[in-house]
């Protein structure tokens, strides 16, 4: 199966949000590459009471897997999940903008 995905962002982060509703956090793996975040898992089948038959299962269960590619470049130290009611949060903190002053000076070629 493949979750469904909601990408947002903030001016110091990307916000990730996957629903993985009846998924445990045990089950869980979130990696995260240079340019792309990969989250499976597998979503355990609830047991049926003993003597009864489904009616009608509509629920999926079973290996899941999502690869999302990171819109742009995080801190991969500083990145953070959590599985709360369902949904999967991932955070990744941009890095911090880096300045540099350039000296200017005059042309080599003489130009």
């Amino acid at each position: 199966t493949m979750p469904a995905v909601d990408i947002y962002e903030t001016a110091g982060e990307f916000i990730l949000e996957m629903e993985l509703p009846g998924v445990s956090e045990k089950d869980v793996k979130v990696l995260l590459f240079s340019s792309r975040l990969e989250v499976s898992g597998f979503k355990r089948e609830l047991g049926t009471h003993h003597g009864s038959r489904y009616m009608r299962l509509e629920r999926e269960f079973g290996a899941f897997r999502r690869d999302v590619v990171v819109p742009g470049a995080v801190d991969p130290v500083r990145a953070i999940a959590a599985l709360e009611n369902g949904v999967l949060t991932v955070v990744l903190k941009k890095p911090p903008r880096k300045r540099r002053d350039v000296e200017i000076k005059p042309r080599r070629d003489g130009t």
